[in-house]
């Protein structure tokens, strides 16, 4: 088949009739022709041209004979259309200004891209007719920006992550210290470096204090003669004793409280349920002493952490007291015999605040609070 191109907007439309219908292929354009008229419905005939005929007759007129025919299906002749070709690169490369215009490569035939393959040419040629730099590759820019900003030679040593914040900071710190030679860290190196000598000497000199103390306390010892010995370890001992017996009165008061309020709450208990409470807790039956032990279990196990607390901090309130107490047996109550004798008489003493304050003291309010809480006044009714 022999093919007749009709370059019609936005399409081309190609026509194909058989050799044995027209002899030769024409290109008609309507670019610059008449405009093309209303498709007539008529009659249909084969069309034959020839290259005179072409040449004489219009184009829109020759286009609408061929619509016409193939509209009514004459026999040999097809009309689809085509997409109008593409314009060459050096047709649009006329279209840009000059100094957008790529220039030819000289690029030698080894292996090379020529520019027209290279899609970094171009911009490496704008920026050469642009700034004159005929040496500029492509990303010249970017390292050149880096190396500012980094201070580092990217060829050599490479970017690392960080380096530009590295560089501004250091640039910030020789401009506070006036130091060109600062790096970053240096101020913070440098307070390290003090502040670990510091520790050093703080260190030696608390070494030297602790061991100081126990030399003082031997030199000063194996400088007593040995009845000044004997008596500091007997002032030792003694006051050793009374904080010992201080704690123990603080304890037992404390146990006493927690006694009676088992016991009130064991009578509050039994009473609700009908039966009688005797003022103490000697003469319970079984069902009642088990209630008050397993209460006084509870409450004990509740109320013991607060009451070491507040045991250490009334045995240091209460320790000078409890020493002046232990004076006083000494100087008054002591009989006249044993104070020829001060180890007994300081024994003794002890003996006696022991039995007054760590024994007498605790029981006797143990033993009213019981026996009020089981006459029924309710000393502790909300427990």
């Amino acid at each position: 088949s022999l093919r007749l191109f009709c370059d019609v907007y936005p399409l081309h439309w190609r026509v194909r009739i058989p050799a044995s219908k027209i002899a030769d292929s024409y290109q008609l354009s309507r670019w610059g022709g008449d405009a093309l008229p209303v498709p007539f419905y008529g009659t249909s005939e084969m069309v034959t041209y020839n290259r005179a005929t072409v040449s004489r007759m219009n184009k829109s007129i020759i286009l609408t004979c061929l619509i016409l025919v193939v509209h009514n299906g004459c026999d040999g002749l097809q009309l689809f259309p085509q997409r109008p070709q593409l314009k060459t690169k050096h047709q649009l490369a006329n279209r840009y200004p000059i100094f957008l215009r790529q220039t030819p490569s000289n690029e030698s035939e080894d292996g090379k891209q020529s520019s027209e393959n290279n899609p970094l040419s171009f911009f490496e040629s704008v920026v050469h007719q642009v700034t004159g730099d005929t040496s500029y590759k492509f990303g010249d820019l970017t390292k050149k920006t880096l190396t500012d900003l980094t201070g580092k030679d990217l060829e050599e040593e490479g970017y690392q992550f960080g380096d530009i914040s590295k560089n501004l900071a250091n640039q910030a710190g020789r401009v506070v210290t006036g130091d060109e030679s600062y790096q970053f860290g240096d101020i913070t190196k440098s307070k390290l470096a003090e502040l670990e000598k510091e520790l050093e000497a703080w260190k030696e000199a608390s070494t030297e204090n602790l061991n100081a103390v126990p030399n003082i306390v031997a030199q000063t010892y194996q400088g007593l003669t040995p009845k000044q010995r004997k008596e500091i370890l007997v002032w030792v001992i003694r006051l050793m004793a009374i904080g010992l017996l201080t704690f123990g009165a603080v304890s037992n008061v404390c146990s006493s409280v927690v006694l009676s309020m088992a016991w009130v709450r064991t009578s509050l208990q039994v009473t609700a349920a009908g039966t009688m409470v005797p003022i103490l807790p000697f003469c319970v039956d079984v069902a009642t002493w088990r209630t008050f032990l397993s209460t006084y279990t509870a409450f004990k196990l509740f109320i013991d952490p607060l009451l070491l607390v507040i045991n250490a901090g009334a045995a240091l309130l209460l320790f000078l007291r409890y020493v002046k107490c232990i004076g006083t047996i000494e100087e008054k109550w002591t009989p006249k015999k044993m104070k020829e004798y001060p180890i007994f008489s300081r024994l003794f003493a002890l003996g006696a605040a022991f039995t007054v304050n760590n024994v007498m003291v605790p029981g006797i309010l143990l033993l009213l609070q019981m026996s009020l809480g089981g006459c029924g006044v309710r000393l502790f009714s909300r427990i």
